[in-house]
């Protein structure tokens, strides 16, 4: 148990700055009934989305480790992991084990803490390559697939038999410029405290995700046609920071066992004349 991470259930109680990416101030109640308050950025802060017309005090979390336990059962927990410190400078906290959220992953399954993970009785077109099979996940193809209408698949036929899977569910409708992508996928993937909100930080922590670890990622991107809608000249640069991932994941080198980890990248379009339109731009590329 020491050392675990996990995450600490805690609300918003004001806004600091609505400025992108925002600030708030939290509040934490230990397992004495005492208060403390944090100041920090919004995507530090895990739970949702943010906004000026959420109703405050809105539920979030913040990830922390668990340092030790009590004899009285409460859990020594610290804020260290995001860099994440009290308006006191206190990191080291008493709660009760039930405010806490562990990461849980199921076995050959789509799911992972902290993902916008889902699988069960999601469909999607297939693309060019099939992702029903096995060498759609073991082989060293086209990082990115965009999926169609054309061909309709469950999205658990989809899922690796065994290992440990992280999801992460999207919305182009919802990254429709950088600052939105970066949002986005700090959100999914629990990015650290110190993400830098720019294409180099995202394409950094993509390759690492020590924070999750598992066998093999997917992530998922439904309506992707909107995909940087407002600034469709980055979107190339989005598709080459996955392909990027994608490709450093699967190789090899310096993976326990001599294995690469499978990254895969699913881009849903609802239409199949929006598919071919998005297969094209991507070979374009020649990721």
């Amino acid at each position: 148990m020491p050392h675990e991470e996990c995450f600490l259930r805690c609300e918003v109680v004001a806004w600091v700055s609505q400025d992108f990416p925002g600030w708030v101030r939290v509040r934490i109640v230990d397992a004495d009934g005492r208060s403390s308050f944090f100041v920090d950025k919004v995507p530090v802060f895990t739970g949702g989305q943010l906004n000026a017309g959420t109703r405050l005090p809105a539920p979030v979390r913040v990830r922390c480790s668990i340092v030790s336990q009590d004899e009285d059962g409460a859990l020594v927990i610290s804020t260290h992991p995001d860099g994440v410190e009290a308006e006191d400078g206190q990191t080291l906290f008493r709660v009760r084990g039930d405010e806490l959220d562990r990461p849980t992953f199921r076995e050959g399954s789509a799911g992972g803490s902290g993902s916008r993970a889902s699988g069960t009785g999601r469909t999607a077109g297939a693309g060019p390559v099939n992702p029903t099979t096995s060498d759609w996940w073991n082989g060293s193809g086209d990082p990115l697939t965009v999926c169609s209408p054309g061909t309709m698949v469950q999205a658990g036929a989809i899922v690796p038999e065994a290992g440990k899977l992280v999801v992460a569910r999207l919305d182009g409708a919802k990254m429709t410029d950088a600052d939105l992508v970066f949002y986005e996928f700090s959100d999914a993937l629990l990015f650290p405290g110190y993400f830098g909100w720019n294409w180099n930080a995202l394409s950094d922590c993509l390759r690492d995700l020590s924070w999750l670890p598992a066998e093999s990622y997917l992530i998922v991107v439904e309506r992707a046609p909107l995909l940087m809608s407002s600034s469709p000249g980055e979107r190339q640069t989005l598709f080459r920071v996955l392909s990027r991932a994608a490709r450093t994941w699967v190789d090899p080198l310096g993976r326990p066992h001599g294995r690469g980890v499978p990254f895969k990248v699913l881009l849903l379009c609802d239409r199949d004349e929006e598919a071919v339109e998005m297969r094209r731009e991507i070979v374009s590329l020649k990721l």
